[in-house]
């Protein structure tokens, strides 16, 4: 059973998009606390006090990077969704890929940069801290804990700790984000 991907793509449309894209790519390149307002204002042909119409502070353009990127994990875990119609029809195998098939086409690669930015800062920044604690671990694991208690009702795999090997899958998926990050950011 083939589960349909959805398409999201970050459009560059305006200014305001602009300043996002080239914040993403410096924050990814130099690290959030080494990349400057002047250095994005620059990267955008903007005088720095011009920059201030668009966000009022770099903490706001990071706050709007991490919506970007709840969006972009909100879509990802659509494929649990689908599951909810279809779950009796397939093995095991096919339900864990069919989780992870959301994920977004991203021509900017904004995403693994996003992505980038989250690792590298998560231990020098509170607010990407508390994000990656929130928003990466905590629902992630949920998710696949929901999932696995689903296969085990459903019989699809044996009574399990799901807590546990939710935990488990949550840190593979992670590493595999990372080797996803490495290998399409640059």
């Amino acid at each position: 059973m083939k589960i349909k991907t959805e398409k999201i793509v970050f459009e560059i449309n305006n200014k305001k998009d602009e300043i996002i894209l080239a914040s993403v790519t410096l924050f990814a390149e130099k690290g959030y606390t080494e990349t400057t307002i002047k250095d994005i204002a620059k990267a955008v042909s903007l005088k720095t006090a011009s920059l201030y119409n668009y966000f009022p502070s770099k903490m706001s353009i990071l706050e709007f990077v991490l919506d970007i990127y709840d969006e972009y994990l909100e879509m990802a875990s659509m494929g649990l969704d689908d599951l909810k119609d279809n779950f009796s029809e397939m093995d095991a195998r096919a339900i864990i890929m069919a989780t992870f098939s959301k994920f977004p086409e991203d021509k900017n690669k904004l995403y693994p940069k996003i992505l980038k930015i989250i690792l590298q800062e998560q231990y020098r920044n509170e607010r990407i801290h508390i994000y990656m604690r929130d928003h990466i671990f905590a629902d992630l694991e949920r998710k696949l804990k929901m999932l696995l208690e689903k296969m085990v009702k459903k019989g699809k795999i044996k009574p399990i700790d799901t807590a546990r090997y939710a935990k488990l899958m949550n840190y593979t998926a992670i590493a595999a984000a990372v080797e996803y990050c490495h290998y399409t950011a640059e």
